[in-house]
């Protein structure tokens, strides 16, 4: 979550991106897949937002196997003075190709 305030709308929170870590060949471009997430609020399944996604497209491996070559999934949600109040959980479904 982050934090924001205006008059219909407070959010709390410390931003967090999702941290993941890929171990392969050296000199190997990785492909990164992240499609956009759907949040499910938890108290009200009929209510969802959409988190879309920021990832790098692709990564270059610097090193052979550990410690690999992390990278970081980010995303933004648009809220307005009618988004439903509640805890939003949703799943990335990360590919990463090479």
């Amino acid at each position: 979550m982050l934090g924001c305030t205006n008059v219909n709308l407070i959010c709390s929170g410390a931003t967090v991106v999702a941290q993941y870590n890929v171990q392969g060949s050296n000199q190997q471009t990785v492909r990164i897949s992240a499609p956009n997430v759907t949040l499910t609020n938890q108290s009200d399944s009929s209510q969802t937002l959409s988190l879309v996604t920021d990832a790098p497209a692709t990564i270059l491996l610097t090193n052979s196997g550990a410690p690999g070559m992390n990278f970081s999934i980010g995303g933004s949600v648009t809220l307005n003075s009618t988004t439903t109040a509640g805890t939003y959980v949703g799943t990335f479904n990360v590919t990463v190709d090479y």
